[in-house]
This record gives C-alpha cells, sequence and structure tokens, in this order.
C-alpha cells in the first residue's frame, strides 16, 4: 500500500517515457511502494509498469525543447504536487531549484558527465567548447549542491559531484532481462554482428561500415539497431552502408531489442575516444553481456577491465578498421570460443552487473529522504559539500 507522502515525480524533456533507465527507476520505485508518476514524451496518458505515465509532446527542435517543453514539464509538475521530484535532464536543473525552493525535495538524475558531453558537440563552435563546458560546470554543481540528492549514473560522474547526499546506480539490466529463452547456441545464428543505440560518426559509425566490408566471412552482417543523431551521420550511411553487408532499422522497442540480439553471435560498441566516453561505462555493453554475446569494444580503460574481468571480448582501437574486421571474423569462425566467451559475459552480468543490486541503493535513497524531519529549504545549503 502507498504511503502518504510518498508521492513520487520524474521529469525529463530530452527522454521519451520509454526510456530505459528512468522507466525502471520509476517500476522498481513502484514495486517499493511508491506512488510514482513520469512526465516525459509520451503519445497519451497512461499506466506502464505501475507508473501513471503524463505524456508531453515531442519537441520541435533544441530550442523549442528548451522552451515550449520546458514550461510544459514545470507546469505538469506543479499540477501533480508531489513530495519528491527526481529530474533526468541538465537542462530542467533551473526548474529543479524552483521546486527545491518550493520546499520539495529534489533528485538529480545524472545519466552522463555532461560539461564533457559539450566539448565532443559538433554543432558548437571548437573554439566556445572548453568555454560552454566551464560555465555548464560551475552553474551546474551550484544548483545541484542546493538539491536534496544527486544520483549518479556511473563511477566516473559520481566522482564529479561533491553533494553530501550522492547515490551510485549503475544503468545494468535485470539478470537475463535481454537474453532471449529461444535463443538458437551462438554456431547455429545467423551471423550477425549487432550495434544497439544512437548512430553517429563519434559512435564508430564510419568504422563499422568499413570494418564489415572487410569482414572474409559469408553471410557476416552487420544490423544496426538506432536512430541517426545527425544529417552527416546520415550521409556516411548512404555514401557507405553495402546493402548486402548492412541493415539498418531505426527504432527498437526492448522486446525488438532482445530478439535482435538472440540472432547475433557479436556485440560491438566501437565509440570514440571523447572526454563523455572514454570515462563513463556505455549501457549496451551490459545489455549484450546480459544476452550472452561476446563483446567488441573501444580500448579504453574502464571498459578493458571488464572484458579483462571476465574474458567476455576483447578491447580494441577504435580506429583500427582492419583490427575489427579481423576480430569479427576470430568470433565468427570460432563459434566454440565465442560461445564460451558469451557464456561467461552472461554470467558476469546476471552476478555482478544487475539492476538488483543498484535499485536497493534507490529505494534506500527515497526512504531515507522519506525519514528526514527537517525543512527541506532550510536545510538545502547545508553540508553541501562532502
Amino acid at each position: 500500500m502507498t504511503e502518504p507522502g510518498t508521492r513520487i515525480v520524474h521529469l525529463t524533456s530530452v527522454h521519451s517515457a520509454r526510456d530505459t533507465r528512468i522507466m525502471r527507476e520509476c517500476a522498481t520505485l513502484a514495486r517499493a511502494g511508491f506512488d510514482v508518476s513520469l512526465v516525459a514524451r509520451h503519445e497519451c496518458d497512461e499506466v506502464i509498469d505501475g507508473v501513471r505515465v503524463h505524456g508531453i509532446a515531442k519537441s520541435h527542435g533544441r530550442i523549442d525543447r528548451m522552451t515550449r517543453t520546458t514550461r510544459h514539464v514545470f507546469e505538469r509538475a506543479l499540477e501533480l504536487d508531489a513530495r519528491f521530484y527526481h529530474v533526468h535532464d541538465p537542462e530542467l536543473l533551473p526548474i529543479a531549484l524552483l521546486l527545491r525552493l518550493r520546499g520539495r525535495d529534489v533528485i538529480y538524475d545524472a545519466h552522463e558527465d555532461f560539461p564533457r558531453q559539450l566539448l565532443g558537440k559538433t554543432y558548437l563552435p571548437a573554439l566556445w567548447r572548453p568555454a560552454l563546458a566551464r560555465i555548464c560546470e560551475v552553474t551546474m554543481h551550484a544548483i545541484v549542491r542546493r538539491l536534496s540528492a544527486v544520483v549518479c549514473a556511473w563511477p566516473n560522474i559520481a566522482e564529479t559531484f561533491d553533494h553530501h547526499r550522492k547515490v551510485l546506480v549503475q544503468n545494468f539490466p535485470y539478470p537475463g532481462e535481454y537474453a532471449s529463452v529461444d535463443a538458437a547456441p551462438l554456431g547455429a545464428r545467423p551471423r550477425n554482428v549487432v550495434y544497439c543505440g544512437g548512430l553517429s560518426i563519434s559512435r564508430g559509425l564510419r568504422e563499422m561500415l568499413r570494418a564489415i566490408a572487410l569482414v572474409q566471412v559469408p553471410g557476416a552482417k552487420l544490423i544496426l539497431a538506432g536512430s541517426f543523431f545527425d544529417a552527416e551521420s546520415e550521409r556516411v550511411f548512404a555514401q557507405e552502408a553495402d546493402p548486402a553487408r548492412v541493415e539498418l532499422i531505426e527504432w527498437c522497442s526492448r522486446e525488438r531489442v532482445r530478439a535482435l540480439l538472440a540472432q547475433a553471435r557479436v556485440g560491438l560498441a566501437l565509440l570514440h575516444p571523447l572526454p563523455n566516453y572514454v570515462d563513463t561505462m556505455a549501457t549496451k555493453i551490459f545489455e549484450y553481456m546480459s544476452a550472452g554475446l561476446p563483446v567488441i569494444l573501444s580500448d579504453f580503460p574502464r571498459w578493458r577491465a571488464v572484458v579483462d574481468a571476465s574474458a567476455c571480448g576483447f578491447a580494441l582501437d577504435p580506429f583500427d578498421v582492419h583490427a575489427l574486421a579481423n576480430t569479427i571474423e576470430r568470433l565468427l569462425q570460432d563459434p566454440d570460443e565465442a560461445t564460451a566467451m558469451g557464456a561467461r559475459a552472461a554470467r558476469a552480468a546476471r552476478e555482478q552487473y544487475n539492476w538488483p543490486n543498484e535499485a536497493e541503493r534507490l529505494i534506500a535513497l527515497y526512504r531515507m529522504l522519506g525519514a528526514t524531519t527537517a525543512s527541506p529549504v532550510r536545510t538545502a545549503f547545508v553540508g553541501a559539500r562532502a
């Protein structure tokens, strides 16, 4: 039964209501007995996994999202009049501060290291990026220190915050979440190599397309499941993708992703060494592992540590197309090695990299905040530094 004063409203202007991390957190809190709502992009108001979704229209471009959509999110937040607000986007931090000043408990959920992310934004003039990143960092941390808590998706993000209530809730899947019970053994599957996620130059699109063209294994195919980030990525795909070797699926539900992984032999994550990628983790790595796939990923220290510890794949220079092609060939031509790696990946995902371990910390945070009787506004500026 839901306890009085335990209404939580999650807010996002950027993500859809079916964003994996956000809905996973919302559903977890709902099952723990909280009254959970989500304001997000969605075509209608409905209940999903025990979460009341309040849909807002999709924005038309970045400026529209940061003005009209942000205003709509704030209006919905006030209408719902909750004890807790959980904010998922940096652009909503001004709203978070306003809600905090109204005496609400407000939690910021840091999915990514946003200031470092700005350094890789090609739509910003290169000379401006360091200054903009620094301004963003100072402003963001000044606001977050005044909120009730900060939830961080990865250890490197947690390292950037000095909040006195800082909780690490990593973006791992449920055990077996992406495993299909009726999946054929790896050696009996089509020779598919899969990438799931946003499609862009910085996420290795060009290198994956060129590598699959070099693979000398009959039937080898690259499956790209995701949407293009920009026109340049679409242009590169149009120019370099061989229709006989590459299949594009522009949007996938979780069920569709699970089905694609059940028809694949290898999972790819060849992101470029940009500041926001090198130190953080890619959720897709753990989704591949959950599905029992060997992985080929960028040779970043944190990423290599995962594959080395579980012996479930290879860490490569993301720009070395020939090494990538050779490694794909190796796994496609040796199903026994690929199967053994996939089994170790699934075991590591099941025992170590799983959501239930993370969910306990999220629930504990809310229960601790719910037990706090001091005025949120009066204590907001106390103990903000670790």
